[in-house]
């Protein structure tokens, strides 16, 4: 079933610290994001709780040119992609300071 994108919505990270936990809103549903940034793979992880801080999902690396959560098949996560994009390289994944600021997480508004 393809997913019609309404609108594209940045989600809001910032990268001053390396440990990071966001309370954001996707297409009406509030979630709790937990970022952390791991130094022995170099990359940003995420983990997607729900509102009353319930995992969904945990571990998911946070790579350029995929949606997050395609692999995923549980009812309590968004319907819309969520996607990272680099604003200066198109190839080069987040490092500690960059996610937030040249690397963003979008997420495509099904609602």
């Amino acid at each position: 079933m393809a997913v019609i994108i309404q609108e594209i919505q940045k989600v809001p990270v910032d990268s001053i610290l390396s440990n990071k936990q966001f309370r954001t809103e996707l297409d009406t549903v509030f979630y709790l994001l937990d970022f952390r940034f791991n130094s022995r793979a170099t990359i940003w992880m995420m983990n997607i709780s729900d509102q009353n801080n319930n995992i969904i999902v945990a571990g998911v690396p946070l790579l350029l040119g995929v949606d997050l959560l395609a692999q995923y098949q549980d009812s309590r996560l968004p319907p819309g992609p969520l996607f990272v994009i680099n604003l200066k390289d198109d190839y080069v994944e987040a490092d500690r300071d960059s996610l937030g600021e040249d690397v963003l997480l979008l997420y495509g508004k099904t609602t």
